[in-house]
């Protein structure tokens, strides 16, 4: 009887712990589940930030293309116009010609300026200035041919909003020219004008006495 008192015992205390058991796996059970619904939520949190991400880094990548592409765009379409302003105007500026045009931006950079372009269409316009100069035996801002400086340039097609002139002769050399310039008020005036943007630059030799006819022409479009 013993034995079947334990017996019966050990039988009571497998169904409690039977009973605990199937408690603990269904707690275990919920636990889990409640785990991969807050896993699947964070996953698909993180996802679509990723997503997100990812996207503005393509917008930037875009943008950044773009910006660089029209940049580009933009030197090729200025390489274009000057190619093509070369291929209209064939008048070569000389050697001394450019180096009047550097000594003068050498100047307005010295002065805090932004330097001149040169412009080949107004340097067709200087030259012919100083070879009238020296054919009409002449040495003044008017003409007798051409006018004004201005009438000139519109003679010559050449457009512009304000415009400028400087003349000089018998200079042996650019630096003298340019140094001759800068020593003058006047002339000293349109090198350093602000709103000046661009330049033309024409000599000719003066026959046989050397030095030359010298014009500066500035304008702004």
């Amino acid at each position: 009887m013993l034995v079947l008192s334990a017996c019966d015992t050990n039988n009571e205390e497998t169904e409690e712990s039977g009973e605990s058991e199937g408690i603990e796996t269904e707690e275990l059970r919920e636990s889990v589940e409640l785990f991969l619904d807050e896993l699947w939520e964070s996953t698909n949190r993180f996802l679509y930030e990723m997503q997100e991400s990812m996207e503005d880094i393509a917008d930037e990548d875009r943008d950044d293309y773009e910006e660089e592409n029209d940049g580009q765009q933009d030197d090729e379409e200025q390489q274009a116009d000057e190619s093509q302003q070369e291929e209209d105007n064939d008048h070569e500026v000389t050697e001394y010609e450019r180096e009047v045009v550097d000594l003068t931006n050498e100047e307005r950079e010295a002065h805090g300026l932004s330097p001149l372009e040169l412009d080949t269409d107004l340097a067709e316009v200087a030259t012919a200035k100083s070879d009238d100069m020296r054919e009409n035996d002449y040495f003044s801002h008017q003409s007798p041919v051409y006018g004004s400086p201005f009438d000139m340039m519109e003679e010559y097609g050449v457009d512009f909003t304000v415009a400028g002139e400087n003349i000089a002769m018998g200079q042996q050399s650019p630096e003298q020219v340019v140094n001759g310039w800068m020593e003058s008020e006047g002339h000293r005036e349109n090198i350093l004008r602000e709103d000046f943007t661009h330049i033309g630059v024409g000599h000719v030799d003066q026959d046989g006495i050397g030095g030359g006819y010298w014009t500066q022409m500035f304008l702004s479009r």
